[in-house]
């Protein structure tokens, strides 16, 4: 078995267990909520001010078509990355335990490239997700709003699927690690545990993979870009590359 069909078998796989399904709905959930709420939730909070009575009536401001992007990347950045993980941390541990990377591994093909056929998958998903709730949310936003250019809105997106292919990386490590399910999904979520309160460290956030999340909401704030961003984008990368290759090492030493 060579790697080009180990891929197509991989997708397959994804799209018969539905997780392709999933992971695009998901998307296109919050790419359509998130004009919606950035349009319709001033007016709830006026009206609910409205029956506390005199006194009590809130200023809201008045909803701007940037509220939309913020309010589709507040979602993806937390709720999708959640479901990237859930969808991700069990890769390999599967396979391992189903005896499926066995099986393979005894037809020729490379633990490498096994390994590297399950990475691409996943990240072909979820560059096909990223693109649809791209696509849905500039579409839906400039119905709503009139409206939807926002200058680097393209490096906002570019931004996201890069810290998304990252957790991708550190999911697949996470995997290789686990012997269970439960072990990957608990591993998993302490690692993004863990990636989220080193981006509250001063100073050190400045650099490390969370800190492309604060250049998103810049960017979708119309700010101009922080000096030296390329740095935290740069070791974002370099951390994914070491993920997989730590990923590549654990695993041609273990036994299946």
């Amino acid at each position: 078995m060579n790697v080009k069909v180990l891929f197509r078998k991989d997708l397959k796989e994804l799209i018969v267990s539905k997780k392709m399904l999933i992971l695009l709905g998901v998307f296109v959930f919050f790419a359509l909520s998130g004009p919606l709420s950035a349009k319709f939730e001033p007016e709830l909070m006026k009206a609910y001010s409205s029956k506390l009575g005199p006194g009590s009536i809130i200023n809201v401001p008045a909803p701007v078509y940037t509220d939309a992007y913020k309010d589709t990347f507040n979602n993806l950045k937390q709720a999708g990355i959640i479901v990237v993980i859930l969808l991700v941390c069990s890769t390999i541990v599967d396979e391992k335990r189903n005896g499926t990377a066995a099986f393979l591994l005894t037809k020729g093909l490379s633990r490498s490239s096994f390994l590297l056929s399950k990475i691409a998958s996943r990240v072909l998903i979820f560059t096909l997700a990223c693109g649809a709730a791209s696509f849905v949310c500039i579409l839906y936003t400039f119905i709503i709003f009139g409206e939807f250019s926002i200058p680097n809105l393209y490096l906002a997106f570019l931004l996201y699927w890069i810290y998304g292919v990252f957790i991708i990386c550190v999911s697949i490590l996470v995997s290789v690690l686990a012997r269970t399910f439960t072990q990957a999904f608990f591993a998993g979520f302490v690692a993004y545990f863990v990636i989220s309160l080193l981006n509250m460290v001063p100073y050190l956030n400045r650099y490390l993979p969370g800190r492309l999340n604060t250049i998103m909401s810049d960017i979708l704030s119309e700010k101009t870009l922080p000096d030296h961003w390329t740095i935290p984008l740069g070791i974002t990368l370099l951390l994914s590359i070491l993920s997989v290759l730590l990923s590549q090492r654990i695993f041609k030493e273990q036994e299946l």
